[in-house]
């Protein structure tokens, strides 16, 4: 390919580096503070109302996840569909699916996953832990 842009943008090496980056974050904030946020809250009668207060702390820090998403990928994205270039579309499906993917995110980010299904499992459905309690 001859366009100069996407040379520029795509080194796969600097884009594995802002990926892990970003699922560090991810791994190390906002899936370990979903835990504990979470089992906090069960040591209240009702459970889902301090979760709900929590959600002004675990909100935030998802937003914040957007904003420390790689800026490669958003400039490849806008590429692609300035251009319509089949080079660039491929490239962004490679990358989102290696570094962005379901299976990769499982592997990687697997304590976001965890701490972020057992909050909301507190916040909307108290009474499936109330074995916890006990």
């Amino acid at each position: 390919m001859t366009n100069k842009k996407f040379d520029e943008l795509f080194n796969e090496n600097r884009y594995k580096e802002e990926a892990n980056k970003h699922n560090e974050f991810l791994y190390s904030v906002l899936g370990i503070i979903a835990f504990t946020l979470a089992l906090s809250c069960l040591g209240f009668e009702h459970p889902q109302r301090p979760a709900m207060l929590c959600l002004a702390i675990i909100l935030p820090i998802y937003l914040r996840a957007f904003r420390s998403f790689p800026s490669t990928l958003y400039a490849l994205r806008s590429l692609a569909k300035e251009t319509k270039d089949l080079e660039v579309i491929e490239a962004v499906k490679y990358l989102e699916n290696k570094y962005h993917g379901i299976k990769s995110l499982l592997l990687e980010s697997f304590v976001l996953f965890a701490g972020l299904s057992f909050y909301l499992c507190v916040l909307i459905y108290p009474e499936i832990l109330a074995w916890f309690k006990k």
